[in-house]
This record gives C-alpha cells, structure tokens and sequence, in this order.
C-alpha cells in the first residue's frame, strides 16, 4: 500500500473514532431538484422581433431589496430601418416600470449592471452597419441617463458592464478586427487594454472580490475555443477553457471561493451546451445539455452546485439545467407543442441570497409580437448537505465524493471553508442515513 493511500486509511479510521465521541449538526442548504414550480408573468407585450435579432441579449440583475431590474431590446423598428431601441424594465414593488433608455440609431449587444444605489448601468453598440458600431455607454444621472461615447474605435459588439466597490463601471466587450476590449473608468477618465487579439463573439465579465475582472469569451487562432481572461492586478492572464466549431455564446460567474465557472454552447450547429470549473490551474469542462442549445446563463449556488438556464432549439423552448452530485438534470421551463413559437432565447438567470431563482427571456409567437417574460421558482432548503450525490440518503457513495475530491474545492466541501478536507468527512459520518 502506498504512503498516501495509508495515509488515507488512518485519517480515515482516525475520523470515524472522533465521529463517534463527537456529535456533529448539519447546517441547511438549497436543494438542487430539476422539477421546480416556476411562477410565470408577462413584463412587456410587445418587443417586436427582439429575439430574432442578433443583438437581442438580456441582463437581469437584482437591487439591494430583490427587486428585478433587465435590459432588453424592442426588436426591429420600421423607421428608421434596422434601430434596435435599447429599453429597461425595473420592478417598483407594485408594477413593472418600462422605459426607453435609447433608440437613437442604437443596435442592442446590451450589457447592464446596477450600481450601489440600484441604478442601472448600460453599455451596447450604436449603429446596425458592418464598419461602424462604437460602444455607448448610459449612465445614470439624477432621474435619467447620459450618454456617453467611451472608445472611438466602430465596430464592437456583445458589450458586458460590471460595478466595482467604487461604484465605477467596467465594460468588455468584443472590437472587430482588434480583439477582446476592456474599458474601466478610474473616476477622471477610460483606461483601456486589449487582454486577448483574437476574441471573436460571446463576451461575457464578472469581478472578483478585489475588483479583479474576468471575461468569457469565444476566440479564433487557429481554430474556435472558449477563453477566460483574468487580471491579477499586474498583468492579464489568458487561458483556454475548451474548444468549439463556431462561436458559442459565454456566460462566467464566480462562487462563493471566488473560483471561475464558465457555461458555453452551442459548440457546434448540433451540439449542446458545456460547463466547465477551473480546478486549480486547469479548466475541467463536461457537456451539460446534449441536444442543440443556445444562450446559457449560469448561477452557483452556495454549496457550488450549477444551475443553467438555456434556450432548447429543437423544441422551441425554455429550458433549466442543474447538477448535484455527478448527474445533470434537465426541466422544461416553457413549451408550447404547436412549433410556432420561440420560448427562452436570450435568457438571463439569478440567485438570490434566499434560494430564489429569477429568469428574463423572450417569448415569441409566430404570428404575434415578441413578449418579455420573467420567471421565478424557489429551491427547496434542506438540512442534508451531506447528501453530495442528492438521492436523499448520506451514504458511501457520499463518502466516495469526499474522498474523490479530497484537498480540492468541489461540492464535496459540506462546510464551505474552500477545501475539501476531515472536516467535511465528518460531516458525512455525522449524518449518514437517510435525510
């Protein structure tokens, strides 16, 4: 027997001892079931042709008292051709408040976040013509927004915007012919840099815990592959996530270790959507969804489980995908047999401190005009987090998750501390059984 796999065994056998002589509570969790009730409600009636549009994308985004917040399009107007008004929806406590950010020769890849105050931010493209395109920027000011023209170079597209501690905005974004953008305001003026030349779709931008940025993004050189793009305050670090045919949509979030997660999809005109979790210095993905997927947005969840929200293309619907444990589980959100319609592209999904999962996305009949739609449904709280796999019983197969997974930050670390260790062990001996 190996030195390790000794070593394994006494700490193992010295942990059952210490189990028996302490006793040992389990905290609560949320619970990670696919079936979930989803509570469904119309926040705009008419969005034209906003999912079919190619700068069509949604951001939700939660103030400080849950309240919803999401940027959207109003589809393509007929005069003047080819505008995409850039339009805002935001929950007042009693109704749904609709406004017109810009429709000003404006061509959506929409990106928002809300500052401190829980005023919104937006960032998106000007101009629906190849050759032009330069990044806007809307801030908010005393009721309203000005606008602003941050980086004079045209062509940009998938703009994403993040707030720091500062309340200062970040913008990434993708800049034909250049590359990957990214633009932070200091509180006097833009700083930019380009992190990676060969961005080529899909930009997506989170900060750390320190203000620290990370983007998602699809590159080219020599082939299509997923990317992530982190500063650690001296320099920018670019790594390869996964590979592609063609350019997928990217979503990245961080968990509550501050360790990247990325979703990505499709990979190809018939592949589904993949997740992947950087795992020390190495990005460890896995294919979520096996059907032809679009648009994923992804949450973690305070035990590091992944929830997908993703628009089923085959079906024409809505769908939302979760792990727990080793297994995916997919639920169809939204359908509607008849195959006129459009349900879920764009989607943009959050978790709330108290297990509530918000979704936006379009919601489009063939016939009719598009609609905007939010969803809510909340996830179950149980008091079995030692249940890793989530078939309802702490049993071996959950010690052989901890043991898998030992020294790593997976969801075998029952106590959150970062690292999977005796500690969780004991966890799983502390309520072995049924849940």
């Amino acid at each position: 027997m190996s030195k390790k796999h000794n070593n394994l065994r006494m700490m193992f056998l010295a942990t059952i001892a210490v189990a028996g002589a302490v006793g040992l509570a389990s905290t609560a969790s949320f619970g990670a079931p696919a079936d979930l009730e989803w509570s469904i409600e119309v926040v705009d009636q008419d969005c034209w042709d906003a999912d079919g549009t190619e700068g069509g994308e949604i951001t939700l985004a939660l103030d400080a008292a849950g309240n919803p917040h999401i940027s959207y399009v109003n589809g393509i107007l007929s005069d003047p051709v080819g505008v995409i008004a850039i339009r805002y929806a935001k929950w007042t406590g009693a109704a749904w408040d609709l406004v017109t950010i810009d429709d000003d020769n404006t061509y959506g890849h929409t990106g928002m976040a809300l500052d401190h105050d829980g005023q919104a931010h937006f960032a998106y493209r000007e101009s629906p013509w190849f050759g032009e395109g330069l990044l806007r920027y809307a801030r908010p000011d005393g009721g309203g927004w000005t606008i602003e023209w941050p980086d004079p170079d045209t062509s940009m597209k998938f703009a994403s915007v993040a707030i720091d501690s500062q309340n200062h905005p970040h913008i990434a974004y993708w800049l034909m012919g250049t590359g990957l953008k990214y633009a932070r305001w200091t509180g006097t003026e833009w700083e930019f840099s380009t992190p990676d030349p060969d961005c080529a779709n899909g930009v997506c931008l989170v900060l750390d815990d320190q203000d620290r940025p990370y983007i998602s993004y699809t590159a080219y050189n020599p082939a299509y592959n997923v990317r992530c793009a982190h500063w650690d305050g001296t320099q920018w670090h670019v790594e390869t996530v996964g590979e592609a045919e063609w350019q997928p949509h990217t979503t990245i979030t961080l968990d509550s270790q501050q360790v990247p997660h990325v979703a990505y999809g499709p990979v190809s005109y018939t592949d589904g959507v993949w997740y992947a979790k950087r795992v020390g210095a190495a990005w460890e993905p896995e294919m979520a969804v096996a059907t032809n997927v679009w648009h994923p947005s992804l949450v973690i969840d305070p035990q590091g489980n992944p929830h997908l929200a993703c628009y089923i293309a085959d079906d024409g619907a809505l769908g939302y995908a979760t792990k727990s444990g080793r297994a995916w589980d997919l639920q169809i959100i939204e359908d509607d047999p008849s195959g006129d319609l459009r349900i879920g592209r764009q989607p943009s999904l959050v978790l709330d401190d108290d297990g509530l999962l918000h979704l936006a996305y379009y919601h489009h009949h063939s016939s009719e005009p598009c609609k905007l739609k939010y969803a809510t449904a909340k996830l179950p709280v149980i008091s079995c987090p030692a249940d890793i796999t989530g078939d309802g019983t702490v049993d071996v197969l959950d010690l052989l998750e901890v043991l898998s997974q030992w020294g790593a930050d997976g969801s075998a670390d029952i106590t959150g501390d970062g690292v999977v260790d005796v500690l969780d062990l004991l966890e799983v001996l502390a309520a072995w059984g049924p849940c």
